[in-house]
């Protein structure tokens, strides 16, 4: 996700209180329930998230106290994280964000872990009391949603580096079983990636931004929402701040579902199931984002129910 300027550090804390007709569901016991949680920033994606979370706790007659901690650039967030948790008594550690998960995971607290808002499942998996949820979309639904959004493309081109070569042989394999080809060129380095442009352009009626750590970085987005603009190929990027920025569309998440997923890993664990025991998962609702100036730019025309089934739209006004 791309990176949003980080506030000093900072806690307050929020109490759930639930109302009487809340009596018939089970009611946690606040010394085996409080979480803190632990943000990597303050965007609205992140608050979205929280607000899920809290959500989705209150419906299920959760009563908690919530410690919240946003990090800072400072070096002391360990320690103030330990401070809080030996005050609070918190029971459960609910990180967002890969700056949250890495600091987190390179401390041993005592308490489970519940990792968010990191995009693959490795930054999971390798960290002892813990689980969580991960953003990595599925190759076949990118796929879809892409045949979905783009119904008279044929050629999707898409940049690659050796890391997602698994995954270009699987997206292959689905588009030609759909009657597309998949114009695929391997990156080495990010300065090859103007090279690679030109020649996919020349094969391809639109820009797949297949999720990658030497394609798509802060320094290479714009050249490549440039060349998507100038020579009018549209391109779908892999989150919606990319749509924000000037794709013509954009994958996106459910971050007040993402919320409710952490919830309920919460509850499994109250219930008795160590965290060890619930593997990591994907996220269970998949959105996407549409950029109707770009879309105007390069005289495109979205069908309606496309625009309406679209978690957001920017117009540029």
């Amino acid at each position: 996700m791309t990176p949003v300027p980080i506030r000093p550090l900072h806690t307050r804390t929020l109490y759930l209180v639930f109302a009487a007709a809340l009596i018939l569901t089970p009611v946690y016991p606040a010394a085996a329930s409080s979480v803190c949680i632990v943000l990597s920033n303050e965007s609205a994606q992140f608050k979205e998230t929280v607000q899920g979370f809290q959500t989705a706790l209150a419906q299920h007659g959760f009563s908690s106290e919530i410690t919240i901690h946003l990090l800072s650039r400072d070096g002391d967030q360990p320690l103030q994280i330990a401070r809080s948790l030996e005050q609070s008594k918190a029971a459960y550690i609910l990180s967002l964000g890969s700056q949250a998960a890495q600091i987190l995971s390179q401390e041993n607290f005592g308490i489970p872990l519940i990792i968010g808002l990191v995009f693959s499942a490795t930054e999971i998996a390798d960290v002892a009391n813990s689980t969580g949820v991960y953003l990595e979309i599925p190759i076949e639904v990118q796929v879809s949603t892409i045949m979905r959004l783009f119904p008279k493309a044929r050629r999707v081109g898409v940049l690659y580096s050796k890391e997602n070569e698994p995954k270009i042989m699987e997206a292959a394999r689905l588009f030609k079983k759909n009657g597309l080809s998949l114009e695929a060129q391997e990156t080495l380095l990010p300065q090859h990636i103007p090279y690679a442009l030109e020649s996919v352009r020349k094969k391809a009626d639109l820009l797949w931004g297949l999720m990658d750590k030497v394609v798509l970085t802060p320094e290479t987005a714009r050249q490549i929402l440039l060349f998507s603009l100038r020579n009018e190929l549209p391109f779908i990027g892999p989150s919606e701040n990319w749509a924000r920025a000037g794709a013509v569309a954009a994958f996106s998440w459910d971050f007040a579902d993402l919320g409710a997923q952490y919830a309920e890993i919460i509850l499994a664990m109250i219930n008795g199931t160590p965290a060890a025991e619930i593997p990591p998962v994907g996220p269970r609702k998949i959105a996407y984002t549409l950029n109707m100036r770009t879309a105007a730019q390069m005289k495109m025309d979205f069908d309606r129910n496309i625009i309406n089934d679209s978690k957001q739209v920017f117009r540029g006004d």
